[in-house]
């Protein structure tokens, strides 16, 4: 009698093994089409914008003109290798491209002052207007859209970009590299001291967002204080999403929002949905986590109120001392540090306002959302 061998099934499908690249494959490109669109509409955005620029509002300054219609051939170029890029290109070599047009669009800001002279500033200094505010924060706030989304698409850690985080971490983190930024420019470093009301008080927002942020704020009440060798307090405290900015007590010593051209207390009102995925209901549930910079270096002066917010303000005698080196400082600033921080606070959801408190200090406060679905 023969003998027959039996075999036992496997106890896995052979089917399902040669399926599984496939349909990684197939959920890649969708992947990469998701995104791609979404890309696409931004620069669609910013190009409308920028198209804008050669004659509405720097109307009068040629070359601050040109750099943002110049913007528009860089964008056209970068949708046009989107288009060819999203069905031709393999994996690698479409994340790579990606990683060049994410340095691309980083390197923008630093690009301007490249182009812009102390003419150009002084000439902006005198000719802003509401139109020129309302087209910087848009082309801002569109290219931070821009950049989350091709750095979202990379990145490829278990950790994601938009994420509840601790509120005491980022303003450690945020004063190690205030130090670190005020040592390398040879600059002493002023008393710090962290308040912490709530242990527990978290944040959720994209870190790097705000440590640069609190960055700028801590740099700005940095130089003040140390001339007077005085102490800036960081205060991380929890408050409902419905309240005030401004603590009853100090409103007397803000300027009237209504008597300046750009108000110093603003609710970001985006162009585009924010990263964050969240609705009014959200938000009327949960409460805010705010973290207030507070020195006591004097105050700003009444005549720089009105120009706090505003794109490149420098004040005259800082023009004249002006030049292409200190153009590129980190600590002597091109007038970008507070509109940016304004725009990349109300890009995570947050909002941020500048106290003066005349004679004594200034209270910088930014309120963020503190939970969300990660």
């Amino acid at each position: 009698m023969m003998n027959t061998l039996l075999l036992k099934k496997p106890s896995f499908s052979l089917s399902a093994i040669f399926q599984a690249p496939v349909v990684k494959q197939q959920h890649n490109l969708k992947k990469r089409s998701n995104f791609t669109s979404k890309l696409i509409n931004i620069y669609s955005d910013q190009i409308d914008l920028l198209s804008q620029s050669s004659d509405r509002p720097f109307e009068g300054n040629k070359v601050i003109e040109s750099y943002y219609t110049d913007l528009v051939d860089s964008y056209e170029r970068s949708q046009n290798a989107l288009y060819r890029a999203s069905d031709v290109l393999s994996e690698s070599k479409f994340t790579n491209t990606m990683k060049d047009e994410l340095y691309n669009r980083s390197e923008e800001l630093s690009s301007v002052t490249l182009r812009f002279t102390p003419s150009d500033l002084k000439w902006l200094n005198n000719n802003y207007k509401p139109p020129i505010h309302k087209f910087l924060t848009s082309y801002h706030h569109n290219r931070l859209l821009s950049t989350y989304q091709i750095a979202n698409f990379l990145n490829t850690s278990d950790v994601p970009l938009l994420r509840t985080v601790s509120a005491l971490d980022v303003v450690e983190k945020a004063a190690k590299f205030t130090r670190e930024i005020l040592s390398l420019n040879n600059y002493p470093y002023p008393q710090i001291k962290i308040v912490n009301t709530t242990p527990s008080n978290t944040i959720y927002c994209i870190p790097q967002h705000i440590n640069h942020v609190i960055f700028e704020l801590l740099k700005n009440a940095a130089l003040p204080s140390i001339a007077r060798q005085s102490v800036i307090t960081i205060t991380i405290s929890s408050t409902p999403i419905q309240t005030s900015l401004a603590p009853p007590h100090l409103t007397h010593s803000q300027t009237p929002s209504s008597t300046l051209p750009i108000p110093t207390s603003v609710v970001s009102n985006s162009p585009h949905p924010l990263p964050l995925d969240m609705d009014s209901k959200f938000y009327e549930k949960h409460k805010m986590t705010r973290i207030t910079i507070s020195d006591n270096a004097g105050g700003l002066e009444e005549s720089t109120l009105p120009h706090i917010f505003q794109f490149h303000y420098t004040t005259a005698s800082e023009l004249e001392q002006l030049d292409e080196e200190d153009m590129k400082d980190q600590i002597s600033g091109f007038g970008m540090g507070l509109p940016l921080c304004q725009v990349i606070t109300g890009f995570n959801g947050g909002r941020l306002e500048i106290l003066n408190r005349v004679g004594e200090g200034v209270d910088a406060i930014v309120d963020l959302p503190s939970y969300g679905h990660d």
